[in-house]
């Protein structure tokens, strides 16, 4: 019977090495394509903060698309839409989360129903994929 090894990473400690490429993998994955392909910017003092107070903190300067901010921040845009939902629990009361809905290139259609922050696949009039992404920002509530 093999002994487990212990490893040491990040004031973590992993049993193993598949245990400890399931639990890390994935953040050191990330920590190595962000070198090689995105430029970080991070203000002074921005380092304390979680993703979602950095989100947040971008949507009250101005309004981003999910590309945008998942750029400006240096994580995938698949984990924007994930942080989008909680970011607009955690506002206060006198602010609210506008999304300004996605729209088709070709027909015009507005996806103004949509309750998803993803952008559609497909218009449903003309069947186009060429729609434009949702913007998003914080605006204070009147």
């Amino acid at each position: 019977m093999k002994q487990a090894r212990v490893f040491r990473l990040s004031n973590k400690t992993v049993q193993s090495r598949s245990d400890r490429r399931l639990r890390m993998g994935c953040a050191l994955e990330r920590a190595t394509n962000r070198c090689r392909s995105v430029t970080v910017v991070t203000l002074p003092g921005e380092r304390a903060l979680t993703i979602r107070q950095r989100i947040l903190r971008m949507l009250r300067e101005g309004d981003y698309i999910a590309k945008e901010i998942s750029g400006r921040l240096g994580i995938k845009e698949k984990e924007v839409y994930e942080h989008l939902p909680h970011v607009e629990k955690s506002l206060g009361t006198g602010q609210s989360l506008i999304c300004e809905p996605a729209r088709c290139l070709e027909c015009g259609f507005v996806f103004k129903k949509r309750r998803r922050f993803t952008s559609p696949g497909k218009c449903p009039v003309c069947r186009s994929e060429s729609i434009t992404d949702p913007v998003y920002g914080v605006r204070e509530r009147d």
